[in-house]
């Protein structure tokens, strides 16, 4: 079986074609459009509320780097691991955002972890848990643990404060 060079189409021999590309695959909307804003992942949309579970995993892929993340945190969660602090190595546009956002909507979705992650152990070994996301791009009056306090339904100020 000689290659056949490859112009539009590309072909095993000449009885098996094999269609371009274009046609075998339908881009989502998302990556035609020229808008930003659709395809950036901010971690402060996970506190508010502005992600939905099921949309972001439709169009989110698990690469095995989220997979060994989502594992392990479950884990940690589940009071089964002491792994408390997971290093995220990606270079930038890597995905290390949209790993937390997975993450955290998981977490805080038991859910959604049981349609998302059926085959990751630990899944449903804990219940919901309390997600905050802080971005170093933001700047609250109420400072960092004052905006953690807040998003934990807590007293701002007395967490400034130490009560």
């Amino acid at each position: 079986m000689a290659l056949v060079r490859i112009i539009s189409h590309v072909w095993m021999d000449s009885a098996m074609p094999i269609a371009p590309i274009k046609q075998l695959c339908t881009p989502s909307s998302v990556v035609k459009s020229d808008s930003l804003v659709e395809q950036v992942a901010w971690i402060e949309d996970l506190s508010s509320g502005a992600i939905e579970g099921r949309e972001f995993f439709r169009r989110n892929f698990f690469t095995d780097g989220l997979k060994l993340l989502v594992s392990r945190s479950f884990s940690r969660l589940a009071g089964q691991s002491e792994d408390g602090a997971f290093y995220l190595t990606q270079a930038m546009g890597g995905g290390k955002t949209h790993s937390l956002i997975a993450l955290g909507l998981l977490a805080k979705d038991p859910g959604l972890r049981r349609e998302v992650t059926p085959n990751i152990p630990g899944a449903d070994a804990f219940g919901a848990a309390r997600v905050v996301s802080f971005s170093g791009l933001q700047t609250p009056d109420t400072f960092l643990w004052g905006h953690i306090a807040g998003q934990l339904g807590q007293d701002w100020q007395g967490a400034l404060l130490g009560h």
